[in-house]
């Protein structure tokens, strides 16, 4: 087994990711009120094309691109 510096965590695509869905989230829950005035302000026609469970599809689109990040290879890092 390899042995993992967590130092350089913040390369990792994975992890820049992970931290982007998390503010996201964290956004939404200390903001919600712009939340709902951003999806008011939303011409007609595109929240129709938008599906209904939205919330589940940007979820479920974090997590699938944080599982094909992980698994490509990324540049050894150089000095730290």
């Amino acid at each position: 087994m390899k042995t993992i510096d967590w130092r350089q965590a913040r390369r990792w695509w994975s992890v820049r990711v992970s931290a982007l869905g998390s503010l996201l989230f964290a956004l939404l829950t200390a903001f919600p009120d712009q939340a709902l005035a951003l999806w008011a302000n939303l011409p007609a026609e595109i929240r129709e094309r938008l599906p209904d469970n939205l919330e589940r599809a940007i979820g479920a689109a974090l997590f699938a691109v944080v599982l094909v990040v992980r698994v490509i290879p990324q540049e050894e890092a150089d000095g730290e």
